[in-house]
């Protein structure tokens, strides 16, 4: 699900995307195989029901890793404005978009306020005060504040998108101390219960311990630290082909640094 969970470390904002299983379709009291377009479905995941409070999952969009549109930050949008504003008693006009204004968009499900960060008579570019999920060519619902409430005053399309590049459904930490968070706390609000490490990995981890210095030392130090909360399966040989294997053989996500490792998994629809 993007855009996702919404994460501050450091003093930046990060949108980590939500993975979980789909376990059940409901469409009203019948149980599905699969769903089409058209009409409400009910759809079981296996995350817990915790992060769904508050409509806190309102505006996501659920697909197949890897085929979802891209979470984006900004966005330049064709304009259409409304000769006049919906829902006022003295039918005002509809005055242009400008510069540094504010306006409420709706996409779908999904609603955000975009600041105009320049405008022009028959577009306007925007910069969003939370993400969301959407392809070129979505139509967009505008609103504009007008007294204590937003007003409709005219529709768009998505023509150019500002993507946030970086990607974080892989990005992990090496010292979850250093950001003070539990990862098996952070993963069980994705959905995960249950963890496995190689025994090559093991072994891997106890030669950098052993061997290593600095950085490496100490993340291999908070790894091996880690491990009695996880099963260790026993398997010999080389430790990327070992995770590959159970990756595929489990049908499971897997939790790495390694930028190489990552592309062997994304080859192989792992993520």
């Amino acid at each position: 699900m993007r855009p996702g969970r919404k994460v501050e470390t450091g003093g930046t904002v990060k949108w980590i995307p939500i993975t979980t299983e789909v376990t059940t379709i409901h469409a009203g009291k019948e149980e599905l195989i699969e769903a089409r377009p058209g009409g409400l479905i009910g759809i079981g995941t296996k995350l817990d029901p915790s992060i769904t409070k508050s409509d806190a999952l309102v505006g996501q969009v659920a697909g197949i890793p890897g085929k979802l549109p891209p979470t984006i930050e900004g966005f330049i949008m064709e304009t259409k404005l409304l000769e006049r504003v919906v829902g006022v008693n003295d039918e005002s006009a509809v005055e242009p978009i400008r510069s540094n204004e504010p306006l409420m968009l709706n996409l779908g499900t999904a609603t955000t306020i975009g600041i105009v960060t320049s405008a022009r008579p028959m577009d306007a570019e925007v910069k969003l005060k939370r993400p969301i999920c959407a392809d070129k060519g979505s139509h967009i619902a505008i609103s504009r504040r007008v007294g204590a409430r937003w007003r409709l005053i005219g529709s768009g399309i998505l023509k150019e998108i500002n993507e946030i590049k970086s990607d974080y459904r892989y990005k992990w930490f090496d010292d979850p101390r250093t950001i003070r968070i539990d990862i098996f706390s952070e993963l069980g609000q994705l959905g995960y219960d249950s963890y496995v490490v190689p025994s090559a990995s093991v072994r891997e981890l106890e030669r950098i311990m052993a061997k290593g210095c600095g950085k490496d030392r100490t993340a291999a130090k908070i790894a091996l630290s880690l491990l009695d909360r996880c099963t260790i399966i026993n398997k010999d040989g080389f430790a990327d082909d070992i995770i590959v294997e159970l990756a595929i053989e489990m049908k499971t996500a897997v939790l790495t640094n390694d930028t190489e490792l990552k592309k062997r998994l994304c080859s192989k629809g792992v993520y």
